[in-house]
């Protein structure tokens, strides 16, 4: 995480999205978070909301350094909570990938990925016998298939739709909701993700 200027950013709170009112503040949010729990985060309890209470109060105050946060507001640290685990699943979701790429159990254990060569070998080995557990296995199949059988993926990243929304109101759009859900399933090329959402979009 590298120091973004001299005074901290104020993250002012939006209660009916339920986030950052600045999209910008949200990229920047979500950048360092990301850059916590890569750099130190414990990876072996499985999910961000298992790791001991203390240490996750402790990463959490890491994302002060750079940002004015009110966690006295029970809504700004609920959101900001949501994006430590966000990232977390995120990481482990490429950790993962990086496991199966190996091809082997006993191939992955002896060759951890870059952003856990420093860390104590044993979370390592943790995730690698998670990676490779029945019950893992079973509940990556049933996500890839709910992924598959998802009608509405959208092209637009991890940004919210409320941020295109405003974008569009900023653009002078008639109709921003809707030109915002054509920009987060259809992409600026128009180029639809399916027909079943063409139909949607056409239909509303």
């Amino acid at each position: 995480m590298v120091r973004l200027s001299k005074h901290r950013i104020e993250v002012a709170y939006n209660k009916i999205t339920k986030r950052a009112t600045s999209a910008e503040i949200h990229s920047l949010l979500v950048h360092d978070v990301g850059a916590i729990i890569r750099s130190h985060c414990p990876m072996n309890t499985g999910f961000w909301g298992k790791i001991p209470v203390d240490d996750r109060a402790d990463l959490m105050d890491e994302i002060t350094t750079n940002f004015k946060i009110d966690f006295e507001d029970p809504d700004i640290k609920e959101y900001i909570n949501g994006l430590y685990n966000g990232r977390y699943r995120e990481f482990k979701a490429e950790l993962s990938k990086y496991y199966k790429s190996c091809e082997t159990h006993a191939k992955a254990l002896t060759l951890p990925p870059p952003e856990m060569v420093d860390r104590d070998k044993t979370e390592w080995e943790w995730l690698c016998n998670h990676f490779n557990s029945e019950k893992f296995k079973n509940a990556s199949s049933a996500n890839t298939t709910n992924r598959s059988n998802k009608k509405n993926n959208h092209r637009t990243g991890s940004r919210p739709l409320s941020y295109i929304v405003e974008d569009m109101i900023a653009d002078g759009s008639k109709f921003p909701e809707v030109a915002a859900f054509e920009v987060t399933y259809a992409g600026k090329d128009k180029r639809w993700i399916n027909e079943a959402t063409k139909e949607q979009h056409v239909r509303d």
